[in-house]
């Protein structure tokens, strides 16, 4: 026969202070609200980051368009961790952002999401992280300059 129970060699206080906590229902109760809030926390994280996958950065470059009169561009973000590109077509005041291909964009930008995540925070310009080497560019420089234009992230941190 084997002795599958270990004891645990607790002092005199450390059993009387365990007991009175064992005894409390409001504290047990709280204990198992507090674990069933941080599963439900858990939960939605990951249930949002599952329904995110095909619009991440969409909403954010649309929410902060900032047209620039007849400005048209294309570009073609190849970022590291995405399966597809996010291709933004700008044409005078309309922005069309989805995840795709495009055979002939005006600028191709390959960088990483934290870098992305960076810009879109307002830390970093999309001239910055070109200028820093953590954003590669081919294409025309004009319209690359105009990204912090037409999308502005830097407003809201100045």
């Amino acid at each position: 026969m084997v002795d599958s129970t270990s004891s645990i060699n607790l002092t005199p206080q450390e059993t009387e202070q365990l007991s009175k906590y064992a005894s409390d229902d409001t504290y047990i109760q709280k204990q198992k609200e507090d674990i069933q809030e941080l599963t439900s926390l858990f939960k939605d994280i990951l249930e949002h980051k599952e329904v995110d996958e095909n619009t991440v950065f969409i909403k954010d470059f649309q929410e902060h368009f900032n047209p620039q009169g007849n400005f048209s561009a294309s570009y073609k973000f190849i970022i590291k961790e995405r399966k597809k590109p996010l291709i933004i077509e700008i044409i005078n005041s309309e922005l069309n952002c989805y995840y795709g291909n495009m055979d002939n964009p005006e600028v191709v930008c390959k960088l990483t999401s934290d870098v992305m995540n960076h810009i879109i925070a307002a830390r970093m310009t999309f001239q910055r992280a070109f200028m820093s080497g953590d954003m590669q560019v081919k294409g025309d420089f004009r319209v690359l300059r105009m990204l912090d234009q037409v999308f502005t992230f830097m407003a809201e941190a100045e």
